[in-house]
């Protein structure tokens, strides 16, 4: 329960809302303030954001299985089974989607997952999220990308032109090694997706004086949550302490934990990119990764172009200050 109100309208709720929170593995009940207002349907709002992000990429792992691995059903329904069992992507999702992966549809001999629409449908909470990131100026391309995943899903007339100019689907290609590769690309897409909603929350919570501590956050998810799985008690261990710390992958110790993964995650989307598989999020969180792991992005050339078409200015790497091109100013220019 993700509460927002003041505190005297607090101090009555508590009461009656403790004995039915749900209750962590440790006991704890996860029932928390957040701030005054709309605090706690912001920390919702977040939620649901990452959430998106986390159930596309469990999805898409599951297309790869079947599209780039060419595993059997019950094979993927194994493996991911498998990675519920004991991995650090265990939690309430791939729970399920291992349960779906083996469901026998019962108006057929077959499994149940290719006889389900994959026209997605959506509340909203999503596009909050990633509108709230733009207001705030916090860069959410996991959310974004699940979330633009579910409004492709129903581009009907532009997916039949497509397919048709494509011709045949996925290609398969690869097992060896596959299965390992893409859970340590998921684990890292969800730590990556759950950092970016911590980090839109810890802005606005700056701007709102709302609660500042995301361990906070992490622990209310921890029961009666969809997003409930060890990975919040792994982040949240790494952040006690550092109620200052806005951007959880700024931390040394989760930088590393998800530089780790890049190997596997670079072959994952290289693979599933030559195949031809439509896996958005996987990517757009490995890129994101990287932009931040990248000592001089493309941006420098973005900034000199806004300077010659729009006298914009840029930043120099050698000294302070706003600087400008030896180009001919916007105005002064002639059409040839």
């Amino acid at each position: 329960m993700m509460a927002g109100g003041g505190e005297t309208a607090w101090r009555t709720a508590r009461d009656l809302l403790l004995p039915l929170a749900a209750r962590a593995g440790d006991g704890a009940p996860t029932l928390w303030r957040f701030g005054d207002g709309g605090a706690g349907h912001f920390v919702k709002m977040v939620h649901n954001g990452i959430e998106y992000a986390i159930m596309q990429a469990i999805a898409e792992c599951h297309g790869l299985l079947a599209g780039l691995g060419a595993l059997a059903p019950e094979a993927i329904a194994a493996t991911l089974e498998r990675w519920n069992a004991g991995g650090l992507a265990a939690g309430f999702l791939l729970e399920i989607i291992a349960e779906i992966a083996a469901t026998r549809d019962a108006e057929t001999d077959g499994y149940l997952p290719p006889h389900v629409s994959d026209v997605a449908g959506q509340k909203g909470t999503g596009a909050w999220t990633v509108q709230a990131g733009l207001d705030y100026g916090v860069p959410l391309p996991s959310i974004m990308e699940a979330v633009s995943a579910r409004q492709i899903s129903g581009q009907a007339g532009a997916r039949q032109a497509f397919r048709a100019a494509v011709g045949d689907g996925p290609r398969a290609g690869r097992s060896e090694g596959l299965a390992a590769d893409l859970e340590a690309a998921l684990v890292a897409a969800m730590v990556t997706s759950l950092c970016q909603g911590l980090y839109l929350y810890a802005v606005a919570a700056r701007e709102h004086g709302w609660h500042p501590g995301l361990t906070a956050v992490l622990r209310v998810w921890r029961a009666g949550s969809v997003l409930r799985m060890g990975l919040l008690d792994d982040l949240a261990g790494r952040l006690d302490g550092r109620e200052a710390v806005a951007d959880p992958l700024a931390l040394t110790g989760v930088a590393e934990a998800v530089a780790a993964s890049l190997p596997a995650w670079q072959r994952v989307v290289g693979a599933a990119v030559a195949a031809g598989c439509a896996a958005p999020v996987l990517p757009a969180s490995l890129a994101y990764v990287e932009a931040l792991g990248t000592a001089a992005l493309p941006t420098a050339m973005v900034q000199a172009q806004r300077d010659r078409f729009g006298d914009h200015g840029f930043g120099r790497t050698d000294r302070e200050g706003t600087h400008h091109g030896p180009w001919v100013h916007p105005d002064a220019e002639t059409e040839p």
